[in-house]
C-alpha cells in the first residue's frame, strides 16, 4: 500500500502563455499536526530537465520525506535563454507566494481528505542545477526556507574557471571526438543564443532528448566561459572576472549583479544548509560545494557539509548502486531539527475527522498573505515582460559588516549593528580581544534594553577571526590614529572589498586624504564615518570624505547611519579635527586656562557644563540657543548679532589674550584639579554613570525634540521652541551630581 498521496499538478503562475507547475505528494496516512513541505528544484544546469520523476529524480529523498511526515513538491523554473537569473529569482518568489496564498484551496478544490500542509514551515532542495533556484528561494523568497539541502549543486563559486574561462581545448568529459565539430560551428545554438528577449519561455525539457541543444547548452557556455554573461544577462562579464586571479574574481563583481551570485549575495540571514558532494564530480566540481560551505560559516550559517568519498556526479541517480539510507538518515534528522519544535509531524494511522483538518486549516489562513494571488502574478509577469534583465531585488548590501579592531569603539559599533539586525565579522589581533569584545557587546546590548533572547539572537550573527581572509562586507575601521598605520590597513581593506562596498573609518581627527594614497582599487567608496564615545549611545556620526570620495558614497553612508538610528551630518570638505572636535577642542583649551590660572577648579567646570550649558546645547545647539537669546522667532539670531554678539568681543580677546600652552608648570596644575575632583568621586564607576546618564537624557531627548518640533521646518521649529522651551529644560535637567 501506497505511504503517499499524488495531488496536481497545480499552476503557481503563467507567463507568455507558460503554465510553470508543481506536482505534490502528501503522507496517505493523516498527521496529527500539518505537514512541513519540502519543495525540490531539478537538475539540467538551469538549460534543461524537468519536474517529473524521471531517473534523476530524487524517489529515495522523496520516500524519506513523506515517511517523516513532510509533504514533497517538484516545481517548474525558468530555464536559461531567453530566461536569466533574474527570471529564477521571480520564478521562486511567485512560488512562495502561490504556496502560502493558493495551495490549500488548490487541495480544497480537487476534493476528498488530505493531510493539512503548514506553509509557514518550507524546506528547498536542489539538485545540480537546481541548487541555484534553491539558494535564491533561501535568499529572497518570503517567509524564507527552514533550511536548504543541495546535492552536487552549482552555485557555489561562479567565479571559478568552469564558468567565465574560454577554454582552448575540450575540457568536458563527454566531449567526445564525435561531439567537438559542434564546438567549432556554434551554430547548434545560436536559436537559444538569439532568442528574443520577449519569447515564451523554456520550462521543460526532458533528459532523454539528446538532439535538443539544450542538452548541451551549458556546457558550450562554460567551454567559452560565457555561463555568467548568460546566468546575468550582462555580456563580458565572463571575460572580466576572468582577467583577475580567482581570489580577486569575487570581490570584481559589480553589485548590480551580485544578487544574482549565492556566494556574494548570501549574509547571516541565509537559513541552515546541508550540502552534499561527491569527491569525484567531473560536471561540477566538490570545490564549489567546499566554497559555499566556507563562505556561509564565515557569515555565522550553520552548515552541514558532507563529501562523499569515490562518488561522481549524480551518485544517486538511476540506475546506481549508492546506498542512501545513512546519508537520508542525516538529511531528515537535519530538516526535523529546523522544523518549529511545537509542530513537528508525527503520522498517525488514526482518521483525525472532517473537523480537525477545518481547524487545521483554519489556523494556516491566519498566516497567508492577503494580497490576492492574481495582483501578485500580474506584477511579477510585468517585470519580466519590461526586461529579463532588470534586477528587481532590492537589498541592503551593509546587512553583513566587518568590523577591523574591537576595542571600546569597535565594540560599541559591533553591539549597535547587532541591536539593529545587522550580521558582523569582528577581528582584532591583540591577546585575548575575542574575550573582551564578548564582554562589550554584552555590557552595551544591556545598556540598549536587549533582551535576553534577542541577545542570543544577536550573538548567533556576530564571528570573531583574528586574520579576515577572503572577500569583507560593508567595513568600519577603528584603529591606532598613526598615519602609517591606518596606510597600511587601509590599503589591505580597500584590496579585499568589492567595488563600490563602503569603508569608513572611525578616524577621530585625521583625514582620509592622508592615509588612501595606497589604495588604487576604489578609493571613492572611503570615507571617515567619526562616531562618539560611545557609538551605541550617542547620536552624532560626523561624515568626512576626502577629495575623491563619491557622492552616491557619502549618500549611502548617510542613509547606513540613519537607519541605525544616528544623526549623521556631512562635512562639504575635509577639516583637521573635523567638527565636533575642535569645537570641543576650543572649549576644553578655555577650560584649561581658566583652572590653570586659579579663576576655577576642575570640578567646576564639569559643573558648568553638566549642570548648565551642556543641557541647553543638548536641546538646541548653539545657533538655536543664540537664536532664542535674540528674542526667538525669524529675527531671534540677527537680534543676537546686532546686540549681545558685538559685548562677546571682549571677552574673545582676553581669551586670546591667555591662550593655554602646555607646559610643565600649567600641566601640574590641571592634573592636581583633575585628582582633587577624582577624591570627591572615589568609589563611583564613572563608565557606567556616565552611560546610566545618557541613556537617561537621550530617552528623554529623542521625545521633546519630537515634541518641541525639532524636526519640523526651522520657521515651525523656532516657533514651538519658544513656547515650550522650559519645559523642555526642565524636562532634560541631569540627576544631582554625587
Amino acid at each position: 500500500m501506497s505511504l503517499m498521496s499524488r495531488h496536481g499538478p497545480f499552476t503557481y503562475q503563467t507567463v507568455n502563455g507558460v503554465d510553470y507547475k508543481v506536482d505534490l505528494v502528501l503522507p496517505k496516512s493523516l498527521v496529527t499536526r500539518p505537514a512541513p513541505l519540502v519543495v525540490f528544484f531539478h537538475g539540467g544546469g538551469i538549460c534543461f530537465g524537468s519536474r517529473g520523476e524521471n531517473e534523476w529524480f530524487p524517489h529515495w529523498l522523496q520516500l524519506a520525506a513523506v515517511k517523516a511526515g513532510f509533504g514533497f513538491a517538484s516545481a517548474d523554473y525558468t530555464l536559461l535563454s531567453p530566461g536569466t537569473g533574474w527570471d529564477i529569482v521571480n520564478d521562486v518568489k511567485q512560488l512562495f507566494i502561490w504556496i502560502g496564498s493558493d495551495l490549500e484551496n488548490e487541495l480544497k478544490l480537487e476534493g476528498g481528505v488530505v493531510s493539512p500542509i503548514d506553509v509557514s514551515q518550507v524546506f528547498v532542495v536542489g539538485q545540480s542545477g537546481g541548487g541555484i533556484p534553491a539558494a535564491y528561494a533561501s535568499l529572497y523568497s518570503d517567509p524564507k526556507p527552514r533550511a536548504m539541502i543541495n546535492f552536487f549543486a552549482m552555485g557555489g563559486d561562479f567565479t571559478n574557471d568552469l564558468y567565465v574561462v574560454n577554454k582552448k581545448e575540450p575540457f568536458f568529459k563527454f566531449l567526445t571526438p564525435d561531439f567537438l565539430p559542434l564546438f567549432t560551428s556554434m551554430d547548434r545554438w545560436s536559436s537559444l543564443r538569439n532568442a528574443p528577449l520577449d519569447s515564451p519561455p523554456t520550462i521543460e525539457v526532458n533528459i532523454d532528448e539528446p538532439d535538443n541543444p539544450r542538452i548541451d547548452y551549458g556546457v558550450s557556455m562554460m567551454q567559452e566561459g560565457i555561463w555568467v554573461d548568460t546566468l546575468t544577462g550582462k555580456k563580458g562579464i565572463g571575460k572580466q572576472l576572468a582577467a583577475y586571479p580567482w581570489e580577486g574574481r569575487s570581490r570584481a563583481i559589480h553589485q548590480d549583479i551580485a544578487p544574482l551570485i549565492p556566494s556574494v549575495a548570501a549574509d547571516a540571514s541565509f537559513p541552515p544548509t546541508f550540502l552534499v558532494h561527491g569527491e569525484l564530480d567531473t560536471c561540477i566540481p566538490a570545490a564549489e560545494s567546499r566554497n559555499m560551505a566556507k563562505v556561509l560559516k564565515q557569515r555565522g550559517v550553520e552548515v552541514v557539509y558532507l563529501e562523499l568519498e569515490g562518488e561522481d556526479h549524480g551518485f544517486d541517480f538511476k540506475p546506481s548502486n549508492f546506498d542512501t539510507s545513512a546519508l537520508e538518515e542525516q538529511i531528515i534528522a537535519f530538516m526535523l531539527k529546523h522544523v518549529t519544535a511545537q509542530e513537528r509531524p508525527s503520522c498517525t494511522g488514526k482518521d483525525t475527522g472532517e473537523a480537525a483538518l477545518r481547524n487545521a486549516g483554519a489556523q494556516m489562513i491566519g498566516r497567508h498573505r492577503t494580497k490576492s494571488i492574481s495582483d501578485a502574478r500580474s506584477a511579477i509577469n510585468s517585470s519580466r515582460l519590461k526586461s529579463s534583465f532588470k534586477p528587481v531585488i532590492q537589498r541592503d548590501n551593509m546587512s553583513r559588516i566587518a568590523v577591523i579592531g574591537v576595542g571600546v569603539i569597535g565594540s560599541s559599533w559591533t553591539a549597535l549593528f547587532l541591536a539593529k539586525g545587522h550580521s558582523v565579522i569582528a577581528t582584532d589581533p591583540a591577546p585575548g580581544a575575542e574575550g573582551r569584545l564578548n564582554e562589550h557587546v554584552k555590557r552595551f546590548l544591556d545598556s540598549l534594553d536587549v533582551s535576553e533572547e534577542e541577545q542570543k539572537e544577536a550573538f548567533k550573527r556576530l564571528s570573531f577571526t583574528s586574520d579576515i581572509e577572503g572577500e569583507l562586507p560593508g567595513v568600519d575601521w577603528n584603529g591606532p590614529e598613526t598615519i602609517q598605520y591606518k596606510k597600511t590597513i587601509m590599503k589591505f581593506l580597500d584590496s579585499n572589498t568589492r567595488p563600490g562596498v563602503i569603508i569608513a573609518s572611525s578616524s577621530s581627527g585625521l583625514p582620509s586624504s592622508q592615509f588612501v594614497t595606497d589604495c588604487t582599487k576604489d578609493p571613492s567608496r572611503i570615507l571617515i564615518g567619526h562616531p562618539f564615545n560611545p557609538p551605541h549611545l550617542i547620536p552624532l556620526v560626523e561624515v568626512v570624505p576626502h577629495p575623491h570620495t563619491s557622492k552616491a558614497a557619502v549618500e549611502k553612508a548617510l542613509d547606513f547611519y540613519r537607519k541605525l538610528g544616528k544623526s549623521p551630518i556631512a562635512l562639504s570638505v575635509e577639516s583637521p579635527g573635523f567638527v565636533a572636535n575642535r569645537l570641543q577642542a576650543a572649549l576644553v583649551h578655555e577650560a584649561y586656562s581658566l583652572v590653570s590660572r586659579g579663576i576655577v577648579k576642575a570640578s567646576e567646570i564639569d559643573a558648568c557644563l553638566s549642570d548648565g550649558l551642556a543641557l541647553r546645547w543638548a536641546i538646541q545647539g548653539p545657533f538655536l540657543t543664540k537664536v532664542l537669546g535674540g528674542g526667538g522667532g525669524a529675527e531671534g539670531f540677527k537680534n543676537h548679532l546686532a546686540h549681545v554678539g558685538k559685548s562677546a568681543g571682549v571677552w574673545l580677546q582676553d581669551m586670546q589674550d591667555h591662550r593655554f600652552v602646555h607646559n610643565e608648570e600649567n600641566d601640574t596644575k590641571l592634573i592636581a584639579s583633575v585628582d582633587e575632583e577624582l577624591r570627591e568621586l572615589e568609589g563611583e564607576d564613572l563608565p557606567a554613570t556616565r552611560d546610566r546618564i545618557e541613556e537617561l537624557i537621550l530617552s528623554h531627548h529623542t521625545r521633546e525634540r519630537k515634541l518641541t518640533g525639532l524636526h519640523a521646518t526651522p520657521d515651525e521649529s523656532i516657533g514651538a521652541m519658544s513656547r515650550d522651551r522650559s519645559q523642555a529644560v526642565k524636562t532634560c535637567s541631569s540627576p544631582s551630581r554625587s
